[in-house]
């Protein structure tokens, strides 16, 4: 212990400067820590300052959206509502406190050689055989943020023209402004895109939001429903299983052969609401013996609609053969299904 003592006087000062560094460098440790502390302090607040602004058509960066199921067929238009909103369109219940003011812009756009022209005067002008198509293109505001939904008396045509309003959204509350685009019918029932409206919001925060609506024919569009029997074995079972699917509305006629199956009383009781004259038999008439396709057959017609329901699943039981008591297999040949589509 002694020497120790004597060894350390005799070097005091490097003892010194052991410990002076050791503090400098805790020091320079902590510094070092709060430091990047605070910067992410800093980055937590920045993040939390953004502003909520969407839409249900626009987006950033651009949205190209087609015109789905949920829009309005009226005579030679189909419509549309673009939304102008202070929240987040997956959390409409959690608003922007601060209030919005904005500038919403639309435009008539045609699709030609990979890009996206302005249809405006001069190209109307160009086109006049279109003239009578290109007027069904307009927008109107028909929905403000404090709910109050109204008719714009006179819509803007957007062929040759910008459409342009100032909007505001009232913060603290989840506020929308609607507007509603027209475009032509004939445009859905086209296998490619043609014309767009292209619409964009820019508010007074900094943010744009840009979208293209368009009108344009998919598979799933078409409609078409069909039936098919769903089980195998089927000599085995004294009843089977049949599906009826498909998409579009119109009516679907379900012809069976009643010498040889039934239809499941339940399924026509569940369904009254879309079978033709249900409140007659339940809807079901029997064909007469003279007709060219299902001679004595029976019959029943539903209203189909995919948007509402696109299948539907019914039981048919055979139906004793008495003058051969092995059982028979059930085949397409005994039921029929067919579609007719809404003109």
């Amino acid at each position: 212990m002694k020497k120790l003592l004597r060894s350390l006087r005799k070097n005091w000062i490097r003892v010194w400067l052991i410990c002076a560094i050791g503090i400098l460098s805790i020091l320079a440790a902590y510094a070092a820590y709060t430091e990047v502390s605070s910067v992410k302090r800093v980055a937590s607040t920045v993040s939390a300052m953004n502003v909520l602004f969407s839409s249900n058509s626009m987006d950033n960066p651009m949205r190209l959206k087609r015109m789905d199921s949920s829009a309005t067929t009226s005579g030679d238009t189909v419509s549309w509502d673009v939304t102008v909103c202070n929240f987040d369109q997956n959390k409409p219940r959690e608003p922007e406190e601060r209030d919005i003011t904005y500038t919403l812009n639309a435009c008539l756009e045609v699709w030609a050689n990979g890009e996206y022209i302005p249809v405006d005067s001069a190209y109307v002008s160009a086109h006049p055989e279109l003239a009578q198509k290109l007027a069904r293109y307009t927008i109107g505001m028909v929905a403000d943020d404090a709910n109050v939904e109204f008719t714009p008396e006179s819509p803007t045509q957007l062929a040759g023209t910008t459409y342009s309003i100032s909007g505001g959204l009232k913060g603290g509350v989840s506020s929308t402004d609607q507007f509603r685009v027209t475009i032509d019918k004939s445009d859905t029932q086209e296998e490619n895109m043609t014309y767009v409206v292209h619409v964009t919001a820019m508010s007074n925060t900094g943010i744009e939001l840009n979208g293209r609506l368009y009108g344009q024919q998919l598979v799933q569009d078409i409609a078409t429903w069909n039936g098919k029997i769903t089980d195998t074995n089927l000599g085995e079972h004294d009843f089977f299983n049949y599906l009826i699917s498909g998409s579009g509305r119109g009516t679907v006629d379900l012809f069976w052969n009643p010498d040889k199956i039934e239809i499941n009383q339940y399924f026509l009781d569940i369904n009254a609401g879309i079978i033709k004259n249900s409140e007659t038999n339940h809807g079901v008439i029997t064909l007469p013996a003279g007709d060219a396709d299902h001679p004595g057959w029976k019959k029943i017609t539903l209203n189909v609609k995919s948007d509402e329901c696109s299948r539907y699943e019914l039981q048919l039981f055979k139906v004793p053969d008495p003058e051969n008591s092995a059982s028979y297999n059930v085949s397409s040949t005994f039921i029929d299904c067919k579609f007719n589509s809404v003109s």
